[in-house]
C-alpha cells in the first residue's frame, strides 16, 4: 500500500512538473496581459453605458418628456437584455415591444413612448447597420468575409 501511494505520489509530481508547469506559467502571463486592458476597458465600457444613457435623456427632452434617470438606465439595461435574446437579429421587435411597455408602465403615454422607441432603435440599430455596412463595403471588409471562409 506504501508502494503504491508513493508511485502516485510520483504521478503527480511528474504531472505537475512537467505537463501542469508550463500552462500555469501561460495562465500568469495572460493575466498580467489582462490586467493591463482592466481600466481601458472598464473606462470605455462606461463611456458607452453613459452614451446610451445620455442619448435616451436627449430623445426624451427633444419629445417634451421629463423621464428620471434611474428610469432611463433601467430602460438602457432592458434594451441590453432583451437584445441579447435571440429571437430575431438585432432584438427587433421585442426591443420595442418591451421598451414600449417599460416606458408606459413608468407613466409615459404609449404614442409618446413610441416615439421614444423608434427614434432610439432608429439611431442604435438602423444608424449603426448601415454606417456598418459602409464601411464594410468600403474598406475590402467583403473580400475579408469571403476569403474568410463565410458563405
Amino acid at each position: 500500500a506504501a508502494l503504491l501511494v508513493f508511485v502516485l505520489l510520483g504521478a503527480l509530481f511528474y504531472i505537475f512538473r512537467v505537463k501542469l508547469r508550463p500552462l500555469l506559467k501561460e495562465l500568469r502571463n495572460y493575466t498580467r496581459h489582462l490586467q493591463s486592458a482592466f481600466i481601458p476597458t472598464l473606462v470605455l465600457s462606461g463611456a458607452v453605458w453613459g452614451q446610451d444613457i445620455l442619448r435616451l435623456k436627449i430623445i426624451t427632452l427633444s419629445l417634451g418628456l421629463y423621464v428620471p434617470v434611474k428610469v432611463i438606465a433601467v430602460i438602457s439595461i432592458l434594451s441590453l437584455v432583451l437584445g441579447s435574446i435571440p429571437l430575431t437579429p438585432g432584438g427587433l421587435g421585442i426591443v420595442e415591444g418591451g421598451l414600449v411597455s417599460a416606458l408606459t408602465f413608468f407613466g409615459i403615454p404609449l404614442s409618446a413612448a413610441s416615439a421614444v422607441v423608434l427614434i432610439e432603435r432608429f439611431i442604435s440599430y438602423a444608424l449603426a447597420s448601415i454606417i456598418g455596412a459602409f464601411f464594410l463595403v468600403c474598406f475590402g471588409g467583403l473580400k475579408a468575409w469571403r476569403s474568410g471562409g463565410s458563405p
